[in-house]
């Protein structure tokens, strides 16, 4: 009987991610109807596991729009097949025999768990283990016996993991949506291909991705109250307690603002502020920069980088306008100086509340095990794209990234996280040429 390969599913996923992170474009196509994903079948890119995963899934997209047109019939005839071909520009150019081969491979992959698709891409008919290839050619009683196998062993971690990340990523496309960042693509992941179960286990996961900044009370039991802080000590470091601006984009003293930059907000059903109209401050329009906010920017591929932060939406267009936000970085609230000048330094900021006179750091925001998507912005010494600054929004103090200029689909955001020569290998167009 056929079975996972817990090895080769392991490097399927990992290669299936590093091609979405690769593709040509920072557009996500979600293939809303018939000519779109009979196009994006065509055109579907990047390396080979990435390319038989997203082959299958947009099989299965396929034969759902067939079996919808034909209404519960399996079976087609050619003047049915020659109204489907009525339905799409492409669709006419194409032979009927490849639509039917189309609907049939589609029809017998959705009878699989997605999640399965993305675990065994890429590694041809391998003798005894599963497949894209073998999967399609199991009769029913095959099928029921390996599906059984599969249930019974997911019980198991790795299987369980493999099946957890699979399905994540299976759904997402099929959403249109984009694809969080994952624990295995951290600077310090080992290469999962070499690494022992254990090691598999700790990084086969998604990234912790917070929507706050995670105080811990006993992080700063030592910590000496910073200068003027103007309340209880310890305290969060981002807290609006006792200070007597609550917003900088408004002047209310209880308000929803920072709804406006979350990333489960489209632009068409974002909440607004309960303030008053008059009340706004004049910056308030830039919280509605951006279409999607968080999903107008995709982690992808970066040479020499490794991985970058990218503008996403329609080609050609304005997606953010300087002094957008662009959204909060987040992370763990840690006290100051608990990072200096090892790995953690890369991916920690000193937070210096400027509401306070004279202004003081009074703590770090350390993003290298939990944060978001904003962590993955590259240092630039000249003309970066972006900038961070701090800011108090809804009561609370907030890292916000802004756009520095008017920032177009495509484009990289980049901000400087140190004056000056930096302490780390930089590969902005000031600093590459001396590399």
């Amino acid at each position: 009987m056929l079975v996972l390969n817990s090895n080769v599913a392991v490097h399927s996923l990992v290669a299936v991610v590093s091609g979405w992170r690769a593709r040509s474009s920072a557009m996500i196509n979600h293939h809303a109807d018939l000519t779109q994903t009979i196009q994006a079948i065509i055109n579907v890119e990047s390396n080979v596991c990435y390319k038989e995963a997203i082959h299958a899934l947009l099989l299965i997209q396929f034969a759902d729009k067939v079996d919808k047109f034909a209404d519960g019939r399996s079976r087609l005839t050619n003047a049915d097949w020659k109204k489907v071909q009525e339905l799409s520009p492409t669709a006419k150019q194409m032979s009927t025999r490849k639509l039917r081969r189309w609907r049939e491979s589609g029809r017998k992959l959705k009878l699989w768990p997605p999640s399965i698709l993305c675990a065994i891409a890429g590694h041809g008919a391998a003798p005894f283990f599963l497949s894209l290839h073998s999967l399609t050619g199991l009769n029913d009683k095959s099928r029921q016996r390996v599906l059984a196998a599969l249930i019974n062993s997911s019980e198991e971690g790795i299987t369980s993991r493999i099946l957890e990340v699979g399905a994540y990523i299976a759904d997402l496309f099929l959403k249109g949506l984009d694809l969080d960042e994952f624990a295995w693509e951290s600077p310090d992941a080992p290469c999962l291909d070499q690494a022992s179960e254990r090691e598999v286990l700790k990084w086969l996961r998604r990234f912790r991705i917070v929507e706050e900044c995670c105080y811990e009370p006993e992080r700063f039991d030592r910590q000496e109250k910073p200068e003027n802080w103007p309340g209880r000590w310890p305290a969060d470091p981002m807290t609006g307690e006792a200070f007597e601006q609550q917003c900088y984009y408004c002047s209310s003293v209880s308000c929803t603002c920072i709804e406006l930059v979350r990333p489960s907000h489209m632009a068409q059903d974002r909440p607004c502020s309960p303030c008053l109209p008059e009340t706004c401050g004049r910056d308030h329009q830039h919280l509605r920069g951006g279409n999607h906010l968080l999903h107008s920017l995709t982690i992808r591929f970066c040479e020499r980088k490794g991985q970058g932060l990218f503008v996403m939406g329609e080609p050609g267009h304005i997606i953010f306008y300087e002094d957008d936000v662009l959204g909060e970085l987040t992370g763990e609230l840690v006290p100051q100086g608990t990072f200096s000048t090892d790995w953690g330094a890369e991916m920690a900021m000193d937070i210096v509340r400027h509401d306070i006179e004279p202004a003081v750091c009074v703590a770090q925001l350390w993003y290298a095990k939990a944060g978001n998507r904003l962590r993955k912005v590259n240092h630039c010494c000249q003309l970066p794209t972006a900038r961070f600054r701090g800011a108090m929004v809804s009561g609370r103090f907030r890292i916000l990234l802004l756009a520095n200029r008017d920032l177009y689909e495509g484009e990289e955001v980049t901000a400087t996280y140190q004056e000056g020569q930096p302490t780390f290998d930089c590969f902005c167009a000031q600093c590459q040429p001396n590399k």
